[in-house]
């Protein structure tokens, strides 16, 4: 009867310390900005093994490759519109949007 009734009560009141002391510890300010600043380092020790002349080149090569595709998406759909409507369309005005790529079709 003991293990189970007051043994069970003492094991609840210790969590309930443990919790209860670790939301009234708080860290400074310092502390709390070490420590993220340690995350940051630990999560981009990858791209600093890079030279640093490759890592913008990389970064702007795909960034053309993705241009380039997006461009001929682009491209096809227009010829596709044009060869649709081209009866009731007298000039075309795209507006892009980037990042997305995102466009209108203005007809008058």
């Amino acid at each position: 009867m003991l293990l189970g009734g007051e043994g069970g009560n003492d094991l609840r009141k210790r969590r309930r310390k443990r919790c209860v002391g670790a939301v009234e510890k708080k860290d400074s300010e310092d502390e709390t900005q070490m420590r993220q600043e340690k995350l940051f380092e630990s999560q981009t020790s990858n791209f600093n093994s890079f030279p640093k002349r490759v890592l913008p080149l990389l970064t702007k090569r795909f960034l053309l490759l993705f241009l380039m595709k997006e461009l001929r998406r682009l491209k096809d759909v227009m010829e596709e519109l044009y060869h649709n409507f081209q009866d009731h369309l007298y000039s075309i005005r795209l507006s892009f949007s980037l990042p997305s790529l995102c466009f209108t079709i203005y007809s008058s």
